[in-house]
């Protein structure tokens, strides 16, 4: 019998502070601490330094950057919307990122599952 590679889970994340670092660093190895029917892969980051977000990028392996989370939101590269930023901001980029959107913060969990 042979292990088939699960399929990619592409995640853009919006913000690149601490928590844009933890949840990056978590999808990475997500799959090395339990077996999973997908496999993360962070495809894209935004935020509103472009400098700022290029250098946390870089130093997380995300390869691309935006510096509108709009634009993130709208990707066909992106299959759930992680929002790491402070937690005022959480509604307004899960509203427009779609329905049953949740972030993650204290009081909520979740990604946002893209319907396409």
């Amino acid at each position: 019998m042979s292990a088939s590679t699960p399929p990619d889970l592409r995640v853009g994340i919006v913000g690149y502070g601490v928590m844009g670092k933890a949840h990056s660093y978590g999808y990475r190895v997500a799959p090395l601490v339990r077996r999973l029917p997908v496999t993360p892969v962070v495809t894209v980051m935004s935020g509103r330094d472009a400098g700022a977000v290029a250098a946390a990028a870089q130093t997380y392996g995300v390869p691309v950057t935006v510096t509108d989370w709009r634009e993130l939101i709208s990707r066909d590269d992106v299959d759930v919307v992680d929002v790491c930023t402070p937690p005022g901001t959480h509604a307004q980029i899960a509203q427009e990122a779609g329905p049953g959107c949740t972030t993650r913060s204290a009081s909520t969990t979740g990604g946002c599952p893209r319907s396409r």
